[in-house]
């Protein structure tokens, strides 16, 4: 048996597809592996109750795991190599605790522009402990975006329009070969002032992730996630984005600024400017400060001062024992967090409320569409890549209608199309190519295989 193994660390899950059936399971694991990157941890957990010793295993690294860079060096006629090693030393400091592949992405006679894709090396040791502590036999490691790029070419999906040079010594013979050879060298002077290549933007919408994946000479160029996916798409109520998330900008902005806001108070206060009940407030506010530092985490005592200990000599005792209570040693439970509410905007902010179920899919899928043109719209301010042209979607079949809802829309101004399933994939599959492409990493794209 062959297994493709990928990580949802949103929701501490082991994802598990089946390459021979292709069945698929999410296995729960612990929240303390999933936070420490214990990638060993995390398998070990998942399958201590779920044994597949003696099987074939693919991991797919999540999004986070692989950084993907460009780096761009004047074009040296015999040392190109050196001075992109060296510049890539430069940046990574730390290039001993890496490991990666790169590849040279375009050049002319100017510069030349190289991709490296980089994983730390204590990640795939760690993933490579698990898979042993579980009795399987790794076959290789690749990164989740790369897994979908994958799945579109074996499913039919083309991902580059690419202009072939044709020539040869007999061709070039006849009339119609030195046709060729023209119109061979006038593309070969157009690829020089334009070398960048064609691109496409793959997007697939999973149940709790939706994943956006720019490619270009069928390899795999950047990519972008979101924890959200079609579970989304009701067709009877409109969601906010900022509730099926932790925060969004603005909040953040808010909560820092608070914080920067009370760093800058206590540093700056001078305590004969400060009103009594805002030295009692500072005074309060280092002793919660001392008791966080405080190595057995009891909050530190409070020092008496002369007036405290006055107080306590003309207090009556006979009139505190009332007020006095019985303090509990055992720690106090959690408040209860308060529930997000949806955020109320002006009347004119608001579109008009959908009529159809469709129409609420659709209300509900523009937090999706908002991803796909800022995407695009990055594009355009990159130098290493050219704006894609069309948008490929993978959704299930009840929302394939989304497509022909996006290209009535002018104002995208990028086509969007259906991923076929050419390759008469399973529902499993098409539902997770992240672990479907794991399977062809053999075959396509192999710059981001580890192992």
């Amino acid at each position: 048996m062959e297994y493709a193994i990928g990580f949802d660390f949103s929701r501490n899950m082991v994802r598990v597809l089946n390459l021979g059936d292709m069945s698929y399971q999410e296995l729960p694991t612990h929240r303390m592996f999933v936070n420490s990157g214990n990638y060993a941890g995390m398998l070990k957990f998942a399958f201590k109750n779920n044994d597949i010793s003696g099987s074939d295993v693919r991991i797919v690294l999540p999004d986070s795991a692989v950084a993907c860079d460009y780096i761009t060096t004047p074009s040296l006629k015999y040392h190109t190599r050196n001075a992109l090693k060296v510049e890539f030393e430069n940046i990574y400091t730390n290039e001993q605790e890496l490991k990666y592949n790169w590849e040279e992405f375009f050049s002319t006679k100017n510069y030349t522009t190289a991709k490296y894709v980089i994983a730390r090396k204590s990640v795939l040791e760690s993933v490579k402990q698990g898979v042993q502590e579980i009795n399987c036999t790794l076959k290789g490691i690749t990164w989740s975006p790369n897994g979908v790029v994958n799945s579109f070419m074996a499913l039919g999906g083309k991902a580059t329009n690419v202009n072939t040079v044709s020539g040869g010594a007999e061709e070039t013979k006849s009339a119609l070969g030195i046709f060729k050879s023209l119109l061979g060298k006038k593309q070969e002077e157009q690829q020089a002032k334009d070398p960048l290549p064609n691109t496409v933007l793959f997007v697939d919408v999973q149940k709790n992730t939706t994943r956006f994946v720019l490619s270009g000479k069928s390899s795999t160029l950047c990519a972008l996630s979101q924890p959200f996916g079609y579970s989304v798409l009701y067709p009877n109520k409109v969601v906010q984005e900022y509730m099926i998330t932790n925060h969004d900008v603005s909040e953040l902005a808010v909560l820092n600024a608070i914080e920067i806001a009370k760093r800058k108070k206590q540093t700056i206060a001078v305590a004969s400017d400060l009103t009594d009940e805002e030295d009692e407030a500072d005074e309060a506010y280092m002793e919660m400060l001392e008791s966080l530092t405080n190595k057995d985490g009891a909050p530190v005592p409070k020092k008496k001062t002369e007036e405290d200990d006055s107080a306590d000599f003309y207090n009556d005792p006979e009139e505190n024992k009332q007020a006095e209570t019985p303090v509990s040693n055992e720690p106090k439970p959690f408040e209860k967090v308060q529930k997000k509410q949806e955020k109320k905007y002006p009347k004119f902010m608001l579109r008009d409320k959908p009529d159809s179920p469709e129409g609420y899919v659709m209300e509900n899928f523009r937090m999706i569409q908002k991803y796909i043109l800022l995407f695009v719209q990055n594009t355009e301010n990159i130098s290493y890549f050219n704006k894609p042209q069309r948008v490929v979607l993978n959704v299930p079949a009840e929302f394939s209608f989304i497509a022909d809802k996006l290209n009535e829309e002018e104002d995208n101004g990028v086509k969007f199309e259906l991923l076929e399933n050419g390759g008469n994939a399973a529902p499993d599959a098409m539902d997770n190519l992240d672990l479907y492409g794991a399977s062809f990493c053999d075959r396509y794209n192999k710059l981001y295989n580890f192992a």
